[in-house]
């Protein structure tokens, strides 16, 4: 089990590759301040994005709600979330962080964004 920072891609995949690990699981929330765990499959999102051809943030915003709430989010909901995607690329990133690397961490918090949103906590 990965957490507490972002992990790359890559060493998920190594770990399955090179150390054989059936299973690569990436949690978050085991420390913070309330008991809830959010866990993921091996699907990257920003893998996902790509995969699915969803370059820029409104395709992003909207694949991502589709994906887990149907679109039926209200229109204040989903008009937060393109802003945040379109301010995203202003959050600093490590140095060590390739552009790609930066490009994909702003997929994955649009996707975790979409994941807290009431709806889908609620559904």
């Amino acid at each position: 089990m990965t957490g507490a920072a972002v992990v790359p891609v890559e060493l998920v995949h190594a770990m399955g590759g090179e150390l054989g690990f059936s299973t690569v699981l990436t949690a978050y929330g085991l420390t913070e301040s309330c008991g809830t765990v959010t866990m993921c499959r091996r699907t990257d999102p920003a893998e996902l994005a790509r995969r699915h051809q969803r370059r820029s943030e409104a395709e992003q915003v909207d694949f991502f709600l589709r994906l887990f709430l149907q679109g039926d989010v209200p229109a204040a909901s989903r008009t937060r979330l393109l802003e945040y995607a379109r301010n995203a690329h202003n959050n600093p990133v490590p140095v060590y962080w390739t552009a790609q690397d930066a490009a994909d961490q702003r997929v994955r918090s649009l996707c975790h964004l979409v994941l807290t949103l009431p709806e889908f906590q609620l559904d």
